[in-house]
């Protein structure tokens, strides 16, 4: 983070390690700079969404879950494999966005 502080990527996984430490300030400010330094890239707004999860904020998941689909993140699989986005199954937007496939 030293060497390169607009690592977008960087700062979204050390807000996932506050996050964890229940330092919930700490990992939204992570979060904001990294969503802020790379507004439109479908892996940190994806991203984001997961740890918006893990920070209980629904809502704010949904939009940042549009907002990678709206950016290109289009892989229903991973999305509905991905335990970090459990909380998200059961609405409506998200079983829109990312379908059960039929196998």
């Amino acid at each position: 983070m030293k060497q390169v502080p607009e690592d977008a990527r960087a700062r979204i996984l050390l807000g996932g390690d506050y996050a964890r430490l229940e330092r919930t300030e700490d990992a939204l400010r992570e979060l904001n700079l990294a969503v802020t330094l790379r507004a439109n890239e479908a892996s940190i707004l994806y991203n984001a969404a997961c740890l918006y999860c893990d920070l209980n904020r629904k809502a704010e998941a949904m939009d940042a879950l549009r907002k990678a689909w709206e950016a290109g993140f289009r892989d229903a699989v991973w999305a509905r494999r991905d335990p970090d986005l459990l909380k998200l199954r059961d609405e409506p937007e998200f079983n829109r966005l990312y379908p059960e496939t039929v196998a």
